[in-house]
């Protein structure tokens, strides 16, 4: 299954993995729910323009490829509405992110992703 999550090309194939993990296994644990958002994760990083997501400790780092789908000015304001928030010439945005639970970290660069560039994942989350 983990090859099958790696191997992830796009929505509906997540959604296919998901429903068959609760299908064959019941309702996921909270692990493997981590595993699949960090894979809807990707998808959208991918459809954003996101090069790589870095994270050491507090500090994460997001570079942008040059073609990134994001909107200026909404990058602009997060980094203006967030303390230490920093955009580099690069393309890297680095700010803290103090969470140490791993749901929080996937869903919070999920919705920043989703709030820079105007998309959405379309995706089913089993709880």
């Amino acid at each position: 299954m983990y090859k099958r999550v790696a191997g992830i090309e796009d929505e509906k194939q997540l959604d296919d993995v998901r429903a068959e993990l609760t299908d064959r296994y019941g309702a996921p644990p909270a692990p493997v729910r981590n595993l699949l958002d960090a894979a809807a994760l990707k998808l959208l990083s991918e459809r954003v323009g996101v090069a790589s997501i870095d994270r050491k400790q507090h500090v994460i780092n997001i570079k942008f490829s040059e073609n990134a789908n994001v909107d200026p000015s909404r990058l602009a304001q997060f980094v203006a509405g967030n303390k230490g928030a920093q955009f580099s010439p690069n393309g890297t945005l680095r700010f803290n992110l103090k969470s140490i639970h791993a749901e929080e970290v996937l869903s919070r660069l999920s919705g920043l992703l989703q709030e820079l560039s105007g998309m959405t994942l379309e995706v089913e989350r089993v709880s």
